[in-house]
């Protein structure tokens, strides 16, 4: 249940950064962000995975104007953003992601800060790497069952959604990376 108060919580976070003009809605978006604001400390999300989940929500909703309004005043650094941009590729595509990147790099190169590029590991050590994750976080079954008709689908999570980016835990935490992908499934519909 604390989970659930959580993602109410952080909505209500997410909506109330836009101008709002309609009075009565703008009214009825402050009572639940104060509402709900207790329930997102008591739920246990700290201050960043709060604002990474609000950029999640953001993500998910495919709104371009909240989120340059949201990455212009966030406190996470360019890099954190650059990298939730990243995940959310491997889940929402590339065509759903391009928009803001592109936004996204343009705020940081007006603001003249360097986002930095991550080699990633070999086509071999990927598929390894998210496999061994996949079974250190579900067990082996997970990995087993991805096999014959599933198999190309297996390997495609194996390897670009927990090799490319599960894995690697430089910038987001896997308890990070976690609420991020939790977000993105929890607003797309």
């Amino acid at each position: 249940m604390k989970k659930i108060l959580a993602v109410f919580a952080v909505f209500g976070g997410v909506l109330m950064s836009a101008d709002i003009e309609d009075n009565t809605l703008k009214a009825i978006f402050e009572n639940f962000e104060k509402s709900s604001k207790n329930d997102t400390i008591q739920a246990g999300l700290s201050p960043r995975q709060i604002e990474l989940s609000n950029l999640a929500v953001i993500i998910a909703s495919g709104s371009l104007r909240l989120w340059q309004e949201r990455v212009e005043k966030s406190e996470l650094k360019a890099d954190e953003i650059m990298e939730l941009l990243r995940q959310s590729t491997a889940y929402l595509g590339m065509a759903r992601i391009r928009e803001f990147i592109f936004i996204t790099s343009e705020i940081y190169k007006r603001k003249g800060v360097k986002i930095t590029d991550f080699a990633l590991d070999s086509d071999e050590n990927r598929l390894k790497n998210g496999q061994n994750l996949q079974i250190e976080l579900f067990g082996s079954a997970t990995t087993q069952s991805m096999s014959g008709d599933y198999a190309q689908i297996g390997r495609y999570l194996s390897q670009n959604c927990f090799g490319d980016y599960y894995t690697r835990t430089e910038i987001l935490s896997l308890d990070e990376r976690e609420i991020i992908t939790f977000f993105l499934f929890g607003c797309v519909g």
